[in-house]
């Protein structure tokens, strides 16, 4: 049973595993905590006018693939029951991967019976919302057997699992996520006899045998593969190191995930030369084939830079300089990876890494980056939302954290001549530009100077952020008026909706709905050219400029995806679409309405698209993903369509994708959502109602960005839109 999905096994996990179930287990060195804070009004789950319309837990989880193996799990034993019930619960649910780190055929040497008993051990009666379980010492489960619940700072565990999403509520109950499956402490030792301790562990150390870690390719191509290594595999094809991570010669390497690089400061990978760029990677690849064991018995080790790192071995946690290994022993067929949470940075180049952050305290007296000063130096991730309801005084932007766990600040306070706030983007200089409507068939461009700075640093500071005798009720919300900014305007818009700023162009592209225009400004504000020539008769809503192949995608509202292809090196004001792409099903047949938002993925050379449907509507929308977006025309096959009741895909009229995450605003449902694992090579030709993995209130949400100085412009590694 449950054999379709291969084990990957996490660093010294197993025997910790079986081991605890027990107020005196500690946290993982696996886990990746998300803040759990207790709120007045948790935000990421939904409205009460909406909870007639959802699903039940056991629905929400049967839609998303990341509960596949538990979903297999409840079905094979009868729980869907409770889970799909009328009575309440609240289900502590391990994804995948959880289920993943558990020893190589545990799960299938279980009875039905034990199998249900570790599920039921899962579930609490009643709706238990992240408030209340912050506020416990132990839990009961429906089992009957109790769990412990450890708080500290900002991560909560129930026994020895994170949870890693907190209040996604369904019509009969709420669901936390967590990375760790359950073992009952009744069945602990039962679970530990059923283990082969000479076939699954290693006898030293308790590590995984060679070849139970065996994966298909090189472990460039294990890496190609997997979504959560975009920035990485960007990076290396870059510098061309591509031709040592898929060579004859057997390497190793401690391989960054896309969220360790965006924990870098902002600024920094952009700020660095090819050389240095190949520097750092090489700073992570060691020569031969250096198993977990291995690594443990060092005191330090030598990169193919040539330059030293430290081991640090403290109980379960091995860490590389300041980076944690999070995934041990991912096995090609040239090498291993080992997944860590962290970019390590060569001791050579620390004083240069230094200089251009232009902050001589931010390295240690050891040229290591301990601890406090990689907490400094990570800017907390924010996501950009506007709110547009219909009184222009509640108009807002928002911000607020990736995980959709919290609304961390509000701007407003605009001026009288402003009549609603459309859409924002955030550049790496931190200049905010937004698109709004002045008055009755009149529109602007305004820039905000230091926009994302000021934002940043208010997040920064921890007074603001987390005082407890904060006047406000909600310690996390901070308000900036508007009119206290430098601000810059640029007229001549009739209602101008989705903006691009193509930073390395130096220019500036408005979607100009009413006037049926695209209208190109530069980064002083004054306009260069209009596009008229649409194409037919349409308008625009959104649009995203593609800087490495300089390509310029449309989104029209009569469902035709528009493509200007050399878009900077050709701009004029008699420039047309040279490709228009038109969304279809499997049998040729057009899908697409009325298209809003786009965003394009440089790694999969896909775009990723809203359709609000009928504007009159509001349960008709859509998530398309097309391939091949540079090469496409005409008629196009989608890879990926997602809308129906479940995805709460109303209205949604923006989209913006980090490298793994899919974050779309949805006006009619007051929705920013996030969907996880849709742009992967396992998603192709998924087509259905799938739930968001996430999502926060966010009044009438017009339109959702991601600050352009948390990626990588240049590279395409990641690219921003909003819309």
């Amino acid at each position: 049973m449950l054999k379709h999905l291969r084990l990957l096994f996490l660093l010294l996990f197993a025997v910790a595993m079986v081991a605890c179930g027990s107020a005196d287990e500690t946290q993982s060195a696996t886990s990746t905590p998300v803040p759990v804070e207790p709120t007045d009004e948790p935000t990421a789950m939904a409205t009460e006018e909406m909870m007639d319309d959802m699903q039940t837990v056991g629905d929400i989880a049967m839609a998303d693939n990341n509960f596949s193996m538990l979903v297999d799990a409840v079905l094979a034993t009868g729980l869907d029951t409770v889970v799909q019930g009328e009575d309440p619960v609240t289900v502590f649910a391990p994804t995948n991967t959880a289920f993943q780190a558990l020893p190589e055929g545990l799960l299938d040497s279980l009875t039905e019976d034990q199998l249900r008993d570790i599920l039921s051990y899962h579930v609490v009666d009643g709706r238990v919302m992240a408030a209340d379980v912050v506020g416990m010492d132990m839990g009961t489960s429906v089992l009957g057997e109790d769990f412990t619940v450890t708080v500290d700072g900002e991560t909560v565990m129930i026994n020895n699992a994170t949870i890693t999403t907190a209040d996604i509520e369904g019509s009969n109950g709420i669901i936390h996520v967590i990375d760790t499956v359950l073992i009952p402490p009744s069945m602990a030792d039962a679970v530990a006899g059923m283990m082969d301790d000479d076939s699954m562990m290693d006898d030293d150390d308790d590590m995984m045998d060679d070849d139970d870690m065996m994966m298909d390719g090189t472990v460039g191509d294990i890496a190609m593969g997997n979504v959560d290594f975009s920035i990485l595999v960007d990076a290396v094809l870059q510098t061309g190191l591509d031709t040592v991570l898929q060579g004859d010669e057997p390497v190793t390497v401690f391989a960054p995930t896309n969220t360790a690089f965006a924990a870098l400061p902002d600024g920094l990978l952009a700020s660095l030369s090819e050389e240095q760029l190949r520097d750092i990677l090489t700073y992570h690849v060691v020569e031969g084939r250096v198993m977990a064991a291995d690594v443990m018995g060092m005191d330090m080790g030598t990169s193919v830079l040539g330059e030293d790192f430290t081991v640090t071995v403290d109980g379960d946690t091995v860490m590389i300089n300041n980076a944690t290994i999070t995934t041990a022993d991912v096995e090609g067929s040239n090498g291993i990876i080992h997944i860590i949470d962290t970019v390590l940075i060569p001791p050579s180049m620390a004083d240069a890494v230094a200089d251009m952050m232009d902050d001589n305290d931010m390295m240690d007296d050891n040229d290591m980056m301990d601890d406090d000063m990689m907490g400094d130096m990570m800017m907390p991730g924010v996501i950009y939302a506007t709110s547009n309801p219909s009184d222009l005084a509640d108009d807002s932007i928002v911000a607020l954290s990736p995980d959709l766990m919290q609304t961390m600040m509000s701007f407003g306070d605009f001026s009288e001549d402003v009549t609603s706030v459309e859409s924002i983007y955030v550049t790496s200089n931190g200049t905010a530009y937004l698109t709004m409507d002045t008055g009755e068939g009149s529109g602007a461009l305004v820039g905000i100077a230091d926009f994302g700075n000021m934002g940043q640093d208010m997040m920064m500071d921890d007074d603001a952020m987390m005082d407890d005798d904060a006047e406000s009720d909600d310690a996390m919300m901070d308000d900036m008026m508007m009119s206290d900014m430098e601000m810059m305007m640029g007229s001549g818009l009739t209602a101008p909706k989705g903006l691009f700023v193509a930073e390395d162009a130096g220019v500036i592209i408005v979607a100009d709905f009413g006037a049926n225009s695209i209208v190109v400004f530069d980064m002083e504000l004054n306009q260069l050219f209009t596009i008229s020539d649409l194409g037919g008769e349409r308008s625009v809503w959104d649009v995203y400029h593609d800087a490495e192949s300089d390509t310029l995608f449309a989104t029209g509202t009569d469902g035709v995806l528009l493509v200007f292809d050399g878009f900077a090196e050709n701009g004029a004001d008699d420039m047309a679409p040279t490709r228009m792409i038109t969304p279809t099903d499997l049998d040729g047949e057009k899908i697409s309405v009325n298209l809003h938002g786009v965003a394009y993925y440089a790694g999969h050379d896909e775009v990723i698209l809203t359709d609000v449907g009928d504007a009159a509507s509001a349960d008709d929308g859509q998530l398309f993903v097309i391939p091949n977006a540079l090469s496409a025309d005409g008629d196009t096959e989608v890879s990926v369509q997602v809308g129906g009741e479940a995805s709460m895909l109303g209205n949604p009229v923006d989209v913006v994708f980090d490298g793994s995450h899919v974050y779309v605003a949805e006006k009619s449902n007051d929705m920013v959502l996030r969907f996880d694992g849709l742009v992967s090579a396992e998603m192709m030709g998924m087509m259905g109602d799938t739930a968001p993995a996430a999502m926060i209130e966010v009044v009438k949400a017009e339109s959702v960005s991601l600050p352009a100085s948390s990626m990588m412009m240049d590279g395409g590694m990641m690219d921003d839109s909003d819309g």
